[in-house]
């Protein structure tokens, strides 16, 4: 199973931090490629609380090493079209 359906999988049951799935990459590039390719696919919301980022702060964020520690207020989300990938 590739690292983005276990995203994808993870998530169908709740929002999840940064922290928490950055856990299934093996390395930060494939994960920071991954997630903001999801998110600008549609699969994936990016939350900071409970507010939704907006698209242009995506890559920023993403690239961002803080954003990814266990303290992040950053979580990702499965949108209404990444549940359609799983289920």
């Amino acid at each position: 199973m590739s690292p983005e359906y276990d995203v994808l999988d993870q998530l169908l049951g709740r929002e999840q931090s940064l922290y928490v799935i950055s856990q299934v990459f093996k390395d930060d590039d494939r994960r920071n490629r991954s997630v903001l390719s999801m998110l600008k696919g549609g699969d994936l919301s990016l939350l900071e609380g409970l507010a939704p980022v907006p698209a242009w702060r995506w890559a920023t964020i993403i690239a961002d090493d803080a954003s990814w520690r266990i303290d992040t207020s950053f979580a990702l989300g499965l949108t209404a079209h990444g549940t359609k990938r799983v289920v």
